[in-house]
C-alpha cells in the first residue's frame, strides 16, 4: 500500500549527470513543497495532491541557477539559469480520485527535464554544452506526518 500525498508533502528532485543546483559544485537535491488542491480526498483538514498541483509546483524552479561540472571539473565563472521544467507522469492512485483526476502517492517517481535560460560558463568547456538538464524525481514526503489517514492500494 502507499500513502495519499497531501498538502505540505514533498518532492525531491535529483540532479542527473554534469550538473548541481545553485552555485558552488556540491548540491545534488532540491525540495519542492507541495500545495495540494484535491478537496474531495483529504487527510484530516489537508487536501490531497494531484498531478497539476506536481506541475504547479514545479514552476519554483523557474529561473534558479545551476553550476556545470562537465568532465567533472568546476571553475570560475558564471552559473546558468534554468526555465520552466517538464516532467514525466506520475503514478498515480486509479482507485482514490479527486473529480475524475488521480491523486499523487508517496511512491510516485519519474525524471524531469530543465532547458536552459543562460548556459553556464563555470565549467571546462564553457559555455556549458549539455542542455538541456535533466534528472530523477520521487516523492521525499506524504505530509501527513507519523501515522497516515490516507492509504491506496494502487
Amino acid at each position: 500500500m502507499a500513502n495519499v500525498v497531501v498538502n505540505g508533502g514533498k518532492i525531491r528532485l535529483t540532479v542527473g549527470a554534469g550538473w548541481f543546483w545553485g552555485t558552488g559544485a556540491t548540491t545534488t537535491f532540491l525540495d519542492v513543497t507541495l500545495t495540494g488542491t484535491g478537496s474531495n480526498v483529504k487527510s484530516q483538514t489537508n487536501n490531497s495532491v494531484l498531478w497539476a498541483d506536481v506541475l504547479t509546483a514545479m514552476t519554483a524552479t523557474t529561473g534558479q541557477v545551476y553550476s556545470a561540472t562537465a568532465y567533472g571539473v568546476h571553475v570560475g565563472g558564471a552559473d546558468g539559469t534554468l526555465l520552466v521544467p517538464v516532467l514525466s507522469p506520475a503514478t498515480v492512485s486509479t482507485k482514490m480520485i479527486n473529480v475524475a483526476v488521480g491523486v499523487l502517492l508517496d511512491n510516485a517517481t519519474g525524471t524531469f527535464t530543465l532547458p536552459v535560460g543562460v548556459p553556464a560558463t563555470n565549467s571546462v568547456p564553457s559555455p556549458d554544452p549539455v542542455t538541456p538538464k535533466t534528472g530523477t524525481w520521487a516523492v521525499q514526503d506524504h505530509g501527513q506526518g507519523g501515522t497516515p489517514y490516507l492509504v491506496a492500494t494502487s
